[in-house]
C-alpha cells in the first residue's frame, strides 16, 4: 500500500459489530487495494475491539462535557432553534427541549483523532431512535462535525431500517448507503432534506449489514464477487438464475425465448445437473442445442451446478417453470422468485410470485431490471466518493 494512498475511516461502536459484518469488512479491505482502509473504534468500546480484532482497528478517545441544568442553557438552545414550527403550528423547541435536546443541559462531545492528510472519507452507521444508545448518537454527531470542519465527506450507512419518520440524523450527511429498497425509495422520494447522493447496495452485500445475517450470505459473498469477475459481468447488467430441468425443456425454451427479447440487458445463470443428462448429451449440451437461437441474444450466460445453492444469491432474481428446490431456497432468502406456469393459478407467497402468462412474466422481469439499475456495489460507491 502506497503511503500516499487515500484513506477511508470506517467507524464502529459496540452496538454495531457482528461476525458477519466483520467478515464483510475484511473482504472489503482485501478488494480495495488502491485505498488505505482503516477501522476506527472508541477506546472504551472493549466489546467492539475484541470482535473486530481481525480488522486491525485503531482507537480514538471520546471527550464528553455535560453541564449542570440551568435556565440559561435552556434559553441558549431555544434561541438556536429559533422560530421553526411543525406544520400544525407547534414550535419545534417546545417539543424537543424536554426530551432529546436535554432541556437545560449542554452536552459537547469531541474526538481525539491524530491528524492524517490522507483521510478522504468517513463511513459511519446512522443511529436510530429505537435502536441506538445515547453515546452512539453523540459520537455519530461528533464525527459528522469532525469531518465537516475538515472538508471531508461523511457517509452514513443503514444498519437498522431507514424507512422511518426520524430524518434528522441522515439529513446531516454527504451521502447515504442503504441496504433495502424500501429505505432507498423513502429517502429518495419522500425526504427533501436528504443528501442528493444515496446508494442502494446489492442484496449479497446488504445482507451482511443486517444483525440477523445468516451464515448462508457470508458463504455466498465471495462467490458473488468471483463469478462477476470471472464472467466479466458489468454493473449495469441484470443477473437471472434459471434452475433448468430437462423434463420441462419445452417450458424452459418458451421462457428463454421470451427473456431473449431483452437479452442484451441480461446475464443468465443456467443451473444444470449430472442427473439431467440424456443419452450422450450432458445437460448443458442439451440446453445449448435446444436454445441455440435464444442464447445468441443474451449479453452473457454461464452454467452452474443445480446442487450448488450457494450460487443463487448473486442473482437479482430466479425464474423457473415450476416450484422446485432452488425456488424454495431463493424465496426463503428474500430473493425475488418468479414461477411461470400456465396451468396453475397466479398469485404470490412471500418473495415467490407465480404468473401464468409470458406477458406477465416480462412485467416481473422488467421490474427486476429497473430495480437492478438502482444498485451500486460498495467498491463502486467508494470510487464515486473518492472522485468528488
Amino acid at each position: 500500500m502506497s503511503k500516499t494512498a487515500p484513506k477511508i475511516y470506517w467507524v464502529l461502536q459496540n452496538n454495531q459489530v457482528t461476525p458477519s459484518f466483520v467478515e464483510f469488512l475484511k473482504l472489503t479491505k482485501q478488494r480495495m487495494k488502491e485505498v488505505s482502509f482503516e477501522v476506527k473504534i472508541p477506546e472504551r468500546d472493549k466489546g467492539a475491539l475484541k470482535l473486530s480484532e481481525g480488522l486491525n482497528p485503531t482507537t480514538f478517545q471520546v471527550i464528553a462535557y455535560r453541564s449542570e441544568r440551568s435556565i440559561e442553557n435552556f434559553i441558549r438552545k431555544r434561541d438556536a432553534i429559533g422560530e421553526a414550527k411543525y406544520s400544525e403550528g407547534l414550535f419545534l423547541w417546545r417539543a424537543l427541549l424536554a426530551d432529546h435536546l436535554g432541556g437545560g443541559v449542554l452536552i459537547k462531545v469531541s474526538l481525539q483523532v491524530s491528524p492524517d492528510p490522507r483521510v478522504r472519507c468517513v463511513i459511519i452507521q446512522i443511529p436510530s431512535p429505537l435502536g441506538s444508545y445515547g453515546d452512539e448518537e453523540y459520537i455519530y454527531y461528533a464525527w459528522t462535525l469532525w469531518a465537516r470542519e475538515r472538508g471531508i465527506p461523511v457517509i452514513g450507512y443503514e444498519f437498522l431500517p431507514l424507512d422511518i419518520r426520524w430524518t434528522l440524523a441522515p439529513s446531516l450527511l454527504d451521502g447515504i448507503i442503504t441496504t433495502s429498497e424500501r429505505s432507498y425509495a423513502h429517502l429518495t422520494t419522500r425526504c427533501r432534506e436528504m443528501p442528493s447522493q444515496i446508494w442502494l447496495l446489492p442484496r449479497f452485500e446488504a445482507c451482511s449489514f443486517s444483525p440477523a445475517s445468516p451464515l448462508f450470505w457470508r458463504q455466498d459473498l465471495g462467490i458473488a464477487y468471483n463469478y462477476r469477475a470471472l464472467y466479466k459481468i458489468p454493473r449495469e447488467r441484470t443477473v437471472l438464475y434459471i434452475p433448468h430441468y430437462v423434463m420441462m425443456v419445452y417450458e424452459y425454451q418458451a421462457i428463454m425465448k421470451k427473456l431473449s427479447e431483452i437479452g442484451d440487458r441480461l446475464h443468465i445463470m443456467l443451473a444444470t445437473g449430472k442427473s439431467q443428462a440424456r443419452g450422450t448429451h450432458t445437460h448443458s449440451q442439451i440446453i445449448e442445442k435446444v436454445c441455440q437461437k435464444e442464447l445468441e441474444h443474451f449479453a452473457s450466460y454461464s452454467f452452474h451446478d443445480l446442487d450448488s445453492i450457494w450460487d443463487i444469491p448473486m442473482a437479482d432474481g430466479l425464474v423457473a417453470a415450476s416450484t422446485c428446490y432452488q425456488s424454495c431456497v431463493s424465496s426463503a432468502l428474500g430473493i425475488p422468485t418468479i414461477i411461470y406456469d400456465d396451468v396453475v393459478p397466479a398469485g404470490a407467497n412471500g418473495y415467490q410470485k407465480t404468473v401464468n402468462s409470458l406477458s406477465d412474466l416480462m412485467v416481473e422481469i422488467e421490474r427486476l431490471v429497473d430495480s437492478h439499475a438502482r444498485v451500486t456495489e460498495l467498491k463502486d460507491v467508494f470510487s464515486e466518493i473518492l472522485a468528488w
